[in-house]
């Protein structure tokens, strides 16, 4: 069997209405002088009308549906990356994963779902995760889906731009679309991914950011373009040879270069760095529709695929680049050889298709399973990642920063890098060491929506932020309350397949409004620990298993109103959700445990989220393990989201119930309705 990966479906979703580059100028308050359409080469882009991010995705998830062999209920993962989480308009979304609201509106009832973000590179990062996770056997075939509502940025800056050196002026070259992409193991070891390399260099992380509009309502974009792209053309060429040279190619072997679509003048100006940096002229195979279709994030890798397969300008067999540049700042590299995937796109959307493009099929999807009809497994990585796991992945290190009374009050930042630092001083490990960072904190100072928090951790705790050096990638998970389970089940994926020898995952929560919305009831914190091989067998994390009750998804939000000056964050959470999470944490805790052939009698300590006395004294009826054996905080430790069952545990390591040879159970809850429970081999 193959060790690589493959695209097997394709959907891309475009709206109908075309906006031209002059309307959008001249619907500036202040019109910038500069030829916008004559510096980037953009003429139009498509707009989304009635239509938001959640909407985008979720057509172009059907799309990919309607050409797979799989049925939404074979998924075992979805993989939603989108940046712009506009679901409503003038609102921004936090809480539930978009992941979870693409799920069930797809019926994708059994998989696993959480949302990566990592700005424009969010869909190759995204197939990277899902890669990790089917080689290292957690899930068959998973879905990546993002959907890009830009167009309330441009439309922030139309109202708000002041002069023509206006940082949001690059807002006006962005458009909307959704993409999706369904992976799967590929049958034949010369198609499918051959290498990915994202590198973060967060030593950069000053030039692209996005967040609520100190000057008024509605989210703001802010580039500082002509720096970005001269760091990035100084940059990327070394990765790019990197990148053949690891796939075993040369530019002859390579028919076409996907790059990220940010304008035509920036691709041609990238592709003459690289002929620098090569000291050669190259074959002219770049692909670019950027002048259609504008700059749409991190769907626009896809939208080239989408446009130059119904041309017929990418075959079957072809080979391919995928180069990326994203705010943090991250350069991401991908080598794909194409099966017969173009030829499949053309025969459902070849006919009719600017038709197809703009409205999902409607057809009904036929369930397709695994080759010869075998059924896709649960998604839970019980069947994968119990037993026969013998080197595990173990939590090297632990830091914590718990939450604090007095002033001045600390940021989020603050509270994640203290407990950054400590996991660092504690571990045996150097900086220079994490390959991996994910951060899983769900509220953010400033609610900054990009580039990714994990950016500004790196550059915080120093890790690999330089380019030309030894490699980070940083980028963000979000789950709300399950995020950092998530994550930690993602590290030890990484790991287990050979992405990654270490990896670090952080979280801390915190709502920096002036004025914060009483039902936000977190204390700021933060917690990140350091994951590695155990060095003795039968020590580490056992089985993972995720519970999400869909039918409840609306029963937990948070989102950041741009009605407001610099946003305000907005929580609702309604009556009888710790009676769901206990629930759902039943049904977790015992698939967790029975993927690791161990019965609740088994287990010595369960660490729990601390999100009240009620909820943990209901816990020995849910999981069916004595109160005298749960951890129990809530007196002196008030809950605190993503780090709270950090904040627990690290409470008790060194303590007897923590001994080598004792068995735990970790367990975590939060939107979606979402439980995880994970069971842990001291």
């Amino acid at each position: 069997m193959s060790n690589k990966v493959k695209i097997e479906s394709l959907g891309v979703y475009l709206p109908d209405k075309t906006l031209s580059m002059e309307e959008m100028l001249r619907s500036c308050r202040r019109r910038p002088r500069w030829d916008l359409e004559r510096i980037t080469g953009i003429r139009e882009r498509r707009v989304a009308v009635g239509e938001y991010a959640i909407d985008l995705a979720v057509k172009a998830a059907q799309r990919a549906l309607s050409m797979s062999r799989y049925a939404a209920a074979d998924l075992d993962a979805v993989v939603c990356t989108s940046i712009s989480k506009h679901h409503a308009p003038d609102e921004f979304t936090f809480e539930p994963a978009t992941a979870a609201l693409v799920r069930r509106a797809i019926g994708a009832r059994r998989a696993l779902v959480f949302d990566v973000v990592n700005a424009c590179a969010g869909m190759l990062n995204g197939i990277w995760v899902v890669q990790g996770l089917i080689r290292a056997g957690v899930v068959r075939c998973g879905l990546v889906v993002s959907g890009e509502h830009n167009m309330p940025l441009a439309e922030t800056a139309a109202r708000q731009i002041r002069h023509s050196f206006d940082g949001q002026i690059a807002a006006l070259t962005l458009g909307d679309c959704g993409a999706a992409v369904i992976i799967d193991r590929s049958d034949d070891e010369r198609c499918g991914f051959h290498w990915f390399d994202l590198v973060t260099g967060a030593k950069h992380d000053q030039y692209c950011y996005s967040k609520p509009s100190p000057r008024g309502p509605g989210g703001m974009l802010i580039t500082k373009a002509r720096d970005f792209q001269k760091m990035g053309n100084v940059h990327f060429p070394s990765y790019t040879k990197q990148a053949l040279d690891a796939t075993g190619w040369t530019f002859d072997d390579v028919q076409h270069v996907v790059p990220h679509q940010v304008s035509v003048r920036a691709i041609a100006q990238s592709t003459k760095a690289l002929k620098r940096y090569l000291s050669c002229d190259l074959p002219d195979n770049v692909l670019c529709c950027a002048e259609r279709y504008a700059n749409t994030t991190t769907t626009s890798h896809f939208v080239v695929l989408h446009e130059f397969i119904l041309q017929n300008k990418i075959q079957s067999g072809h080979n391919l680049l995928f180069v990326s540049g994203a705010s943090g700042t991250v350069i991401t590299h991908a080598t794909l050889t194409l099966d017969d995937l173009p030829d499949r796109y053309r025969a459902r959307f070849g006919t009719g298709a600017a038709a197809a493009a703009a409205a999902p099929a409607a057809h009904a999807i036929v369930s397709g399973g695994e080759p010869g009809g075998t059924p896709a497994v649960d998604a839970s990585p019980a069947s994968a990642s119990g037993p026969s796991l013998h080197r595990r992945c173990r939590i090297e290190s632990l830091g914590v920063s718990p939450p604090r009374s007095g002033w001045p009050a600390w940021s989020a930042l603050k509270h994640v890098l203290a407990a950054g630092h400590a996991c660092l001083d504690r571990s045996r490990y150097r900086r220079a060491d994490v390959r991996v960072l994910i951060n899983c904190g769900v509220h953010r100072d400033g609610h900054v929506c990009e580039p990714a928090i994990a950016a500004y951790i790196a550059h915080g705790l120093d890790l690999n932020i330089e380019f030309q050096g030894r490699r980070t990638t940083a980028f963000d998970l979000l789950n709300g309350g399950c995020g950092m389970l998530n994550a930690i089940q993602v590290v030890a994926a990484l790991l287990r397949c050979g992405e990654a020898q270490i990896g670090m995952v952080v979280a801390s929560e915190i709502d920096s409004d002036r004025r914060p919305d009483p039902a936000f009831s977190y204390a700021p914190s933060g917690a990140a620990l350091l994951l590695d091989c155990a060095p003795r067998d039968g020590v580490g994390f056992g089985a993972f298993a995720f519970d999400t009750d869909e039918r409840e998804v609306d029963r937990c939000r948070s989102v950041v109103s741009l009605k407001h000056k610099r946003g305000r964050l907005l929580l609702r959470r309604d009556p009888g959700l710790e009676e769901l999470y206990l629930a759902g944490l039943g049904r977790a805790a015992a698939r967790a445990l029975a993927g690791d052939g161990l019965s609740p009698e088994q287990i010595d300590v369960v660490v729990p989220p601390q999100i009240s006395k009620k909820f943990v004294s209901g816990l020995p009826a849910a999981i069916g393990i004595g109160s005298d054996r749960i951890v129990d905080l809530t007196d002196r430790l008030p809950d605190t989201l993503t780090t709270s069952t950090l904040l627990a545990l690290q409470g008790e390591l060194g303590g007897a119930r923590c001994a080598p040879g004792k068995k735990g159970l970790l367990l975590a809850c939060g939107s979606g309705i979402t439980a995880g429970a994970a069971v842990y081999h001291f």
